[in-house]
């Protein structure tokens, strides 16, 4: 016989709600990511028994008045015509379906980021979307710079392996 609910979709609200605005106390600026689904993820109610669809917006609700919502969408992403398996939408047509959820739940989206930008046709297409809805969005390059960086965090890293290694061996 099953007892009460496989997950307590309210206090983990409560829960996630706190803990995310003490951080937003202690950082001039707090950046979340959330994967999957924003709104009507229906995979993590199959998965957790008592999950909401909507839990992530719930959440979003509770922190508004100390939040802005930026979407981000790859540039190489919208030029391929990704699609999202669970939806069959491409990534910019869910992109703008879920700023239209989250206006139906009351959140504004302060904008739209188009990661590794480099001029692409479809891009711009889609560009003129978001001119239409005016939601602000920037274009971001790619940068060699953070792949510099990331070689340089390769190196360091491979370099205490060795040390560690060689530490190990005396």
């Amino acid at each position: 016989m099953i007892k009460g609910r496989g997950f307590d979709v309210d206090k983990y609200i409560q829960v996630q709600s706190e803990e995310i605005l003490k951080r937003v106390n202690n950082f001039e600026k707090l950046y979340l990511e959330f994967g999957g689904k924003l709104c009507g993820d229906f995979h993590a109610s199959r998965v957790l028994p008592g999950y909401d669809p909507n839990t992530k917006i719930q959440i979003l609700r509770m922190i508004k008045d100390k939040s802005e919502i930026i979407f981000c969408v790859s540039s190489k992403d919208i030029e391929n015509t990704k699609v999202r398996g669970d939806s069959g939408l491409s990534y910019e047509m869910d992109t703008l379906k879920t700023i239209n959820d989250l206006k139906g739940f009351g959140l504004d989206v302060l904008g739209v980021v188009i990661n590794r930008f480099s001029g692409e046709k479809k891009t711009l297409k889609f560009k003129q979307y978001l001119d239409i809805l005016e939601l602000k969005f920037i274009f971001k390059k790619k940068l060699k710079v953070i792949l510099l960086m990331l070689k340089k965090l390769l190196v360091m890293k491979v370099m205490v392996k060795i040390l560690i290694l060689k530490l190990k061996n005396q």
